[in-house]
């Protein structure tokens, strides 16, 4: 997971060079005011828009998961098995 977040943002990152943009709002809005080409402009657009909340739903299950880990970790160093009755 952790290395689809890395990918992730390097594509980013390639968007935010080609385009001299920090984010997918400010790229729709140099589209808007005619500052970048429209057609392929418009499809970088939605596809950053996309990759961005893909990514953060990621880092969102990656936080998750790291502190279910350390609840358990911290369940075993306390050296008590949960048992069902």
């Amino acid at each position: 997971m952790a290395s689809k977040i890395q990918e992730n943002d390097r594509i980013a990152d390639g968007f935010k060079e080609k385009y001299r943009a920090s984010g997918y709002l400010e790229l729709e809005d140099k589209v808007r005011k005619g500052e970048v080409p429209e057609h392929r402009a418009w499809e970088d657009v939605i596809l950053w828009e996309e990759l961005s909340r893909h990514t953060e739903a990621l880092r969102r299950l990656l936080c998750q998961l790291e502190k279910a880990e350390a609840a358990a970790s911290s369940l075993g160093e306390a050296g008590g098995a949960v048992t069902s009755s």
